[in-house]
């Protein structure tokens, strides 16, 4: 004869058979009152008498996505600081470490350092010539120096937001393979 058993899972068990307490020898009988009193250890406060390094954002030098609030207090991409008077919007909200200029890294560069001839490589991806984003050991692939010359600048191709960011890997192009 073949045994069966009928095993519920989940509501399908509860509608079948109310929970019930189930008591064994493991379980305990309850204390009646609390064992321990609590403790109570004083909490004291120190000032500190020299102030704290204020806490440095890093330039990645890519504008994040979402939205930042502008000098006329409006929530707006960082696409819009290049739109119509660009030029005039940047000189408004991207000086002084304001909002846009933390925001907005690549838009607000020739405020806060990201323009800045260093001859480092920046990590992250930017835009290249084909106006799909890359990284600068992208630069390097494939064979010759097209990609090279259509992203770090020459007479004939003007320098790319990658570019811009592969100081190190346009050295030939930006005169930092001189230093």
């Amino acid at each position: 004869s073949e045994d069966k058993a009928d095993v519920y899972f989940g509501s399908r068990e509860r509608e079948k058979e109310p929970p019930r307490l189930i008591i064994d020898s493991r379980t305990t009988e309850p204390t009646s009152q609390p064992t321990d009193l609590p403790t109570f250890v004083p909490t004291t406060y120190m000032p500190t008498f020299t102030p704290t390094s204020s806490p440095t954002i890093a330039l990645d030098c890519m504008d994040k996505r979402g939205k930042f609030t502008t000098h006329t207090e409006e929530s707006e991409p960082c696409s819009w600081l290049d739109v119509g008077n660009g030029s005039l919007k940047k000189a408004f909200n991207c000086q002084d470490q304001t909002e846009a200029a933390l925001f907005c890294q690549a838009q607000c560069s020739a405020y806060n350092g990201c323009d800045d001839l260093n001859c480092e490589d920046k990590v992250g991806a930017y835009s290249s010539h084909t106006g799909w984003t890359a990284e600068c050991s992208w630069l390097s692939t494939g064979q010759g120096t097209l990609k090279l010359e259509q992203n770090c600048g020459t007479n004939e191709y003007p320098i790319t937001e990658l570019g811009k960011r592969c100081q190190a890997t346009c050295g030939d192009y930006n005169g930092c393979s001189a230093v």
